[in-house]
């Protein structure tokens, strides 16, 4: 993660990447609904995953990410409200 991404992150969504990635986790530990993500071609991505976890209260995320061996990967982030983050 770099400077520019959690500059971004304070800027747009007024929270940090370490809260972003918290909020991921609580929204997989809490079993609440992740899709597979699909290509352009209609078929799933493999192990590629997408969810809308909450931010904070008012805010939900819409989150591309990876889970492997024991790691989330975040791939990308957006709101429906603001600009995406670059990738």
């Amino acid at each position: 993660m770099n400077r520019v991404t959690e500059r971004l992150l304070l800027e747009r969504w007024q929270t940090t990447f370490a809260r972003l990635q918290q909020a991921v986790v609580e929204h997989i530990e809490e079993n609440r609904k992740v899709y597979g993500k699909l290509g352009t071609d209609g078929r799933l991505l493999a192990r590629c995953l997408q969810a809308n976890a909450t931010l904070y209260e008012g805010l939900d995320i819409y989150v591309e990410m990876r889970i492997t061996a024991n790691r989330l990967v975040i791939l990308a982030a957006q709101s429906h409200h603001t600009l995406r983050l670059p990738q």
